[in-house]
């Protein structure tokens, strides 16, 4: 008798800002239709919706595309309990730091969500 194994894929929520901004969504776009579709389930999530989501679907793996922030530090925190975290970082460049008022403040800022990730 030949019996069928359901092997089921590991799950992972990139969650954005905003489904428009283009970087982002043709980079989410072009994991969907890539061989990866066929190992893995990707899902986007709203970083507004995210908590909802994680709460009705249980994932392996969280992909944070916004910024780091210190706004964001509390959703870091939050989406860690429930999976993998990953945060994209794509926002800020070695020169940025000498745009912000405190150095001291926005690296410690990063630091703090960083800490909150299993890889950046």
């Amino acid at each position: 008798m030949n019996e069928s194994v359901r092997v089921t894929r590991p799950k992972t929520l990139h969650i954005v800002t905003d489904h428009k901004v283009g970087g982002v969504r043709s980079n989410l776009e072009s994991l969907l239709d890539s061989r990866l579709a066929l190992d893995f389930e990707f899902a986007s999530s709203l970083i507004d919706h995210s908590n909802y989501v994680l709460r009705t679907r249980p994932v392996d793996l969280i992909v944070f595309h916004s910024a780091c922030s210190w706004a964001n530090v509390s959703r870091l925190f939050a989406l860690k309990k429930h999976a993998r975290l990953i945060i994209q970082e794509h926002h800020y460049c070695d020169s940025f730091d000498s745009l912000v008022p405190s150095q001291s403040r926005f690296f410690m800022m990063l630091r703090l969500c960083y800490s909150l990730a299993d890889q950046v």
